[in-house]
């Protein structure tokens, strides 16, 4: 398993764009809120997925 992890909503939305007709699937990665590094939230990624479904 990969973990992907994506910096915006926008950055998603792009990559199911470009691969939502071939990949099989995508493992989200989400920090932890005390991490340095920033990254959409479970909600947002939700959102996005939904419209590729």
């Amino acid at each position: 398993m990969v973990l992907t992890f994506f910096s915006s909503p926008v950055e998603f939305r792009d990559w199911l764009k470009e691969n939502h007709d071939t990949a099989d699937e995508v493992w989200v990665g989400y920090y932890k809120k005390d991490a340095d590094q920033t990254d959409i939230t479970y909600d947002q990624s939700v959102e996005e997925a939904i419209c590729f479904s």
